[in-house]
């Protein structure tokens, strides 16, 4: 992983290389042996301490950099799934709901039309029913004519035979007289 010019491992290795410089040149003077054994195991082991610390420390800040950068995405890839399921749901809705009034308008339509045809087919019936009568009516008419006009008949017949019966009785009858 390279490590950026301006992170804080490089600024602080430059730091630490230009005070071990400094140390050195202000040392010098002494003897080599006594600055080199100084040098190897006093100096060196803290710059390299120093080095491992400040690139754990760049490590370990990278690290959590990734990681709310991690959940940071995550958090915006849970919204946006939020979001368009909200949206799914609220088109589910209104989709149920214009069906709902659809089928409600249809049914009410179809309430309105059987009752059309109801109220049709009663006065239909109501018609055949009144013709039915008329017809009832004027056949009792005809028939209670041809009972009148028969019973008349009867009558007439029968006024006739008891007309012709007091003639016969009385001897006035014209089938008694010559001719």
């Amino acid at each position: 992983m390279p490590i950026k010019p301006d992170s804080p491992t490089i600024v602080n290795a430059a730091v630490s290389l230009e005070l071990l410089t400094k140390y050195a040149i202000k040392y010098h003077e002494r003897s080599a042996s006594s600055f080199t054994n100084r040098w190897n195991f006093e100096i060196v082991p803290l710059f390299q301490a120093k080095l491992r610390f400040s690139s754990a420390k760049g490590q370990a800040q990278e690290k959590t950099g990734q990681a709310m950068d991690t959940v940071t995405d995550k958090a915006h890839v849970a919204i946006d799934s939020a979001s368009e399921k909200a949206v799914f749901a609220k088109d589910k809705a209104f989709e149920a709901a214009e069906a709902t009034k659809k089928k409600a308008i249809e049914t009410a339509e179809a309430a309105k039309k059987k009752e059309s045809e109801t109220a049709q087919a009663a006065k239909e019936k109501a018609s055949q029913i009144a013709k039915s009568g008329n017809e009832t009516a004027q056949a009792g008419r005809e028939n209670t004519v041809g009972i009148v006009q028969k019973t008349g008949e009867q009558v007439m017949s029968m006024a006739q035979g008891a007309a012709d019966a007091v003639k016969n009785t009385l001897g006035m009858n014209d089938t008694a007289k010559p001719k």
